[in-house]
């Protein structure tokens, strides 16, 4: 899904998730939240997008 974000939502050269994956890892288990998906993404991009920022992307794409 391609989504228009506004120029505070998008970062150019920030890494996006892999939104295909999140919706997976994330309807697994009810022990799956978007807060562990997200440390898994910062621990990959530290650079990456804050929790919030993760978070209204997320639903974005929901």
């Amino acid at each position: 899904m391609v989504v228009q974000c506004s120029a505070d939502e998008y970062r150019p050269g920030w890494p996006e998730p892999d939104w295909l994956e999140v919706h997976r890892e994330q309807k697994r288990g009810k022990h799956v939240t978007l807060q562990l998906l997200h440390l898994e993404y910062t621990a990959i991009h530290p650079d990456g997008w804050s929790y919030a920022q993760f978070c209204a992307h997320y639903h974005l794409r929901a």
